[in-house]
């Protein structure tokens, strides 16, 4: 239920904060005009599958047993639908249905961290991401309820503008703070806790200490463990080395800072733990496509 409030409610939002219909959408199942949501509620759906046409976005939501749910047929059909939008978006199972499609074949994708691991064995041809959403060409994925909201606010932005998006983001009390290339944080520390606990107690030892990084060998030394055999079971299992991971964590800090705090950019360099602010600027841009001061200045 929460997944399709989170693609269907901010439209609306733009819709009454606008004053104007910015968007229209309708609800298709994929069988019969009553979708059972997994909390037990049911949807009424506008229309049925079979009657899809086209037009410039077309979002694939699914959840639970999507193997099960979503017959070949519909998967075939979501094939040729695919090609009568301009925009094809997958919400959590959903990226399961445009991979089994074909749709996401060599084209960076998400889906719910839980499943991140098995969608990347099962579909070798699609690269596989951890992150909250993913933007690759026309296809748009996204890990979850509240990574569909961050989705759906960059989609107002793109169709309309920053200040509509900021305006929606408001009215649900949501902190838009999250980059598309954000981590799901429950991935790092949620399976991964479980398959490396040491990467799980890495990752924790980076986060705190954000202003005063520690270096990988006493990272290793601390976990018990020499460093090379640290620098490949991060490789294997998050694809980076610590250094890269690490890097990535207090970015995303700072990130937090430059549009929360009216902290200076030089401020948010020290307690993001860069020797610099040129340093700090440099690398927040090689990981943004945008220096901190512009991307402050971008939401107002």
């Amino acid at each position: 239920m929460l997944t399709v409030a989170s693609v269907i409610d901010p439209l609306r939002a733009a819709n009454r904060l606008s004053g104007h219909t910015l968007f229209s959408w309708k609800v298709y199942a994929t069988s019969g005009y009553t979708i059972r949501l997994t909390g037990g509620v049911e949807l009424r759906a506008d229309d049925v599958f079979d009657n899809v046409k086209g037009g410039d976005v077309f979002i694939a939501i699914a959840s639970f047993n999507q193997s099960t749910n979503a017959s070949a047929s519909v998967v075939q059909q979501l094939a040729r639908v695919a090609s009568r939008f301009k925009i094809v978006g997958g919400v959590e199972a959903g990226t399961w249905l445009l991979a089994r499609a074909g749709l996401a074949n060599a084209h960076k994708v998400t889906t719910h961290w839980e499943d991140l691991d098995k969608l990347a064995s099962r579909h070798e041809r699609v690269n596989v991401q951890p992150d909250r959403f993913v933007i690759d060409r026309k296809l748009w994925t996204c890990g979850g309820a509240s990574p569909a909201l961050d989705m759906m606010l960059e989609l107002i932005r793109r169709q309309h503008d920053n200040a509509i998006a900021l305006q929606v983001a408001s009215v649900f009390i949501y902190d838009q703070t999250h980059a598309s290339t954000d981590p799901q944080t429950v991935h790092s520390l949620g399976t991964m806790a479980h398959k490396e606990p040491r990467i799980a107690s890495a990752v924790r030892l980076m986060e705190a200490n954000i202003e005063e990084p520690i270096t990988t060998k006493a990272i290793a030394s601390q976990l018990n463990i020499s460093v090379r055999t640290l620098e490949q079971r991060f490789k294997q299992q998050l694809g980076k080395t610590p250094g890269e991971y690490y890097l990535g964590i207090r970015l995303i800090s700072a990130r937090k800072l430059v549009l929360d705090t009216p902290l200076s950019i030089q401020e948010i360099s020290v307690l993001s733990g860069f020797s610099s602010q040129s340093s700090f600027s440099r690398a927040f841009k090689n990981k943004y496509g945008i220096s901190p001061q512009s991307l402050r200045g971008s939401f107002g």
